[in-house]
């Protein structure tokens, strides 16, 4: 497995508990703050924030969530 597999890994399965921890499910998953959430803990992650965006949108789509990409 390459470095690359394990940040995908690590994204994805970061990007679903974040989504997973919503409180507020009536209000749209902000992709800034979900990506500012993932980067505090995978900071040299291999993933560009439109990578972790899209991850994270899909993540949030299939839970029945809003999506607002604020993320630049």
């Amino acid at each position: 497995m390459t470095t690359i597999d394990i940040s995908v890994r690590r994204a994805e399965a970061l990007a679903q508990e974040y989504t997973l921890s919503v409180q507020d499910r009536t209000q749209p998953i902000s992709t800034k703050q979900a990506i500012q959430a993932i980067r505090s803990i995978i900071p040299d992650g291999s993933l560009s924030d439109k990578d972790l965006a899209t991850i994270i949108a899909s993540h949030a789509v299939a839970q029945g969530l809003m999506v607002d990409f604020d993320a630049g």
